[in-house]
């Protein structure tokens, strides 16, 4: 299950990245938390290390974007 630190651009920790990839749509689902939306698509914005990455809530051309909260 990720967490999240609040004080970092919506970065979120999971046990690994490995199989994620920028600008592909995630959900979250269950018990919720950072200011997501259980259900609501997001993108992988930025892959920061084996453990973290940050999301956006759209995509432009293809491409994550800044997050708008």
């Amino acid at each position: 299950f990720p967490s999240h630190d609040m004080d970092l651009d919506r970065m979120f920790t999971c046990n690994k990245t490995s199989y994620l990839r920028p600008n592909r749509e995630i959900k979250f689902t269950g018990t919720v938390f950072g200011g997501v939306v259980e259900n609501t698509t997001y993108y992988i914005k930025d892959i920061i290390d084996d453990t973290r990455f940050t999301i956006s809530d759209t995509l432009n051309n293809g491409v994550a974007e800044p997050q708008k909260l």
